[in-house]
């Protein structure tokens, strides 16, 4: 029983639970989006308007809203999906008896 209980601490120990490389590209694509859309705001905000009464808002900046929102919980609904199957998966893993 000793021995099963080392090799089943052996594995957990090997495989964390989290991936900090993952973590840290999905970190990096996450502020090169929205340094991206702050580049995009700044740059076009004088030329196409901020105001919320103007026409050209709705053109412009209601659009890039609505495709942002979108994109936001499409990424979220996606990176929560995995991140629990992988999470489940590594739990399985450290959890299983060998003989």
């Amino acid at each position: 029983m000793a021995a099963v209980s080392e090799s089943v601490k052996a594995d957990a120990a090997e495989a964390p639970l989290l991936n900090k490389k993952n973590m840290f590209l999905g970190a990096a694509l996450y502020v090169v989006f929205y340094g991206w859309v702050r580049w995009y705001e700044g740059i076009y905000g004088w030329s196409a308007g901020l105001d919320s009464f103007a026409p050209e808002f709705e053109t412009y900046w209601m659009n890039f809203l609505y495709i942002e929102m979108v994109l936001e919980i499409v990424v979220a609904s996606v990176l929560w999906v995995i991140s629990g199957k992988l999470v489940i998966v590594k739990l399985c893993q450290s959890h299983r008896v060998k003989n």
